[in-house]
């Protein structure tokens, strides 16, 4: 049996030879990705805006609120606030602004 030639005398690829089988087999991968690719697409509905109320997140936790001052043995820790001293802090924790020396040194 003679092989099919063209006119410029090269063989022309039958369904035999491995370049044909290999087309074959890309095309029909080709296939099944699309297939693949087509069964994972969302068709779910998605919900509509009217569905109902949203609910509400959850509420911030209530702020911690802290002593004006702490207070140890050997030490009182406060924040200075505007427009006060050394003599207002002693008069406030020490009890007499005479006290101010040690307080806010």
């Amino acid at each position: 049996m003679k092989e099919p030639q063209s006119r410029h005398g090269y063989q022309l690829p039958n369904k035999h030879t491995p370049s044909a089988q290999i087309l074959a087999r890309l095309l029909g991968l080709a296939a099944a990705m699309l297939v693949l690719a087509a069964c994972a697409s969302d068709s779910r509905p998605k919900p509509s805006s009217d569905t109902g109320p949203i609910p509400s997140p959850h509420p911030a936790p209530a702020p911690v609120v802290l002593p004006e001052a702490f207070e140890s043995a050997d030490f009182i820790v406060t924040v200075v606030k505007p427009g006060d001293s050394p003599e207002t802090l002693a008069a406030r924790y020490l009890g007499s602004s005479d006290k101010a020396l040690g307080a806010g040194a």
